[in-house]
């Protein structure tokens, strides 16, 4: 067994993915100007036969589901959640939902 390998085992790791910045397709290529919803999109249909530890975040446009999710998961460690920017651009950014006790910080 590899190194990394052994590292991997002893340190498992999952990798989440909430947006698509750009696609592989050239024919698609560069996804910022799009709507969240056709990133998204465009994004499980990239993720549809990964598994884990790859993955995709939920999402969800209920607000009573996403509030759950927000108070529910911090005591998993989930620092918050995102929300769809509205925008001149029309939802093309995404908006932190934190926790009080999040805070940035930027290490050296």
């Amino acid at each position: 067994m590899t190194r990394a390998r052994a590292l991997a085992a002893r340190h498992p790791a999952s990798y989440a993915c909430w947006d698509l910045m750009q696609h592989p397709d050239p024919a698609i290529g560069d996804t910022r100007t799009l709507p969240c919803t056709k990133r998204r999109t465009l994004l499980l249909g990239l993720l549809a036969e990964a598994g884990p530890p790859i993955q995709s975040i939920p999402a969800t446009d209920d607000r009573d589901v996403a509030e759950h999710w927000y108070k529910a998961r911090q005591a998993q460690g989930i620092e918050g959640v995102l929300q769809p920017g509205f925008g001149v651009d029309r939802l093309t950014t995404m908006l932190p939902v934190r926790s009080s006790t999040c805070q940035d910080r930027l290490c050296p």
